[in-house]
């Protein structure tokens, strides 16, 4: 519509222009002021609207320019609030693995410490009652033999040779290990676990940790209830 009107004016420029000439040629002043005057105000006309065209084109140039840059921008921050509420949660996961690792490691080192106490002070009995005596004094042997007699009545079975011998290597160390058991009898890795296996059977020994030095305190206990002196102690108390 601006350009319909642009165009009208502009055809009106020139009409009144051709006109001013015209009279002019003809020596008709006053016509020819007249047209000159027409001319010349549609001439400022058609100045002054395609200015105001131009601006309003610049105008809605830099508006577009204004909305694709806030577009931008808002985009941007869009971007960037993905970006941080990311790295929040990278960061809280990184937070809640280090606790968890945390955690479980403080329970692996405080087990493991409680497992090391429990098994020294379970030596440290076996050592106690291989040298002691029915009534708790201390007696000049090294160590205490184990009473083969005494285990078979108690278990109400014969002991074989492989299990005799398993017994006795664990007496003299009961925290070795069934490779090194293996190795002292003479045996495969996979008798001696056959063998322990019976014995825990026999023992009737319950799921624990340590099974081969309670096995061996429990043939100790049953040993040193049959020593001589037991049965008058029994009487006396």
């Amino acid at each position: 519509m601006i350009n319909d009107v642009r165009n009208e004016n502009l055809i009106k420029k020139m009409l009144y222009e051709v006109l001013y000439r015209c009279y002019k040629q003809l020596n008709r002043p006053v016509e020819a002021l007249a047209m000159h005057e027409l001319f010349a105000a549609y001439k400022d006309s058609v100045f002054l609207e395609i200015n105001q065209f131009e601006i309003i084109q610049e105008a809605f140039k830099w508006d577009n320019e204004v909305q694709a840059t806030q577009r931008e921008l808002k985009n941007q921050q869009e971007k960037d609030q993905l970006k941080t509420t990311h790295f929040r949660k990278i960061i809280l996961l990184l937070l809640i693995f280090f606790l968890v690792a945390g955690a479980l490691i403080y329970v692996m080192v405080s087990n493991n410490a409680k497992n090391k106490m429990k098994r020294m002070a379970l030596l440290q009995e076996i050592e106690i009652l291989k040298k002691s005596d029915s009534n708790g004094l201390i007696i000049s042997k090294d160590t205490l033999p184990l009473d083969r007699v005494a285990i078979e009545k108690y278990i109400n079975r014969s002991i074989n040779e492989t299990d005799w011998k398993v017994l006795n290597i664990l007496l003299n160390d009961p925290s070795i290990s069934n490779n090194e058991i293996a190795k002292l009898a003479f045996m495969s890795v996979d008798g001696i676990g056959s063998s322990l296996r019976r014995m825990y059977e026999y023992f009737d020994l319950k799921e624990t940790k340590y099974k081969k030095i309670a096995l061996i305190i429990k043939a100790i206990n049953i040993c040193k209830e049959q020593m001589p002196g037991t049965e008058d102690q029994t009487k006396l108390s």
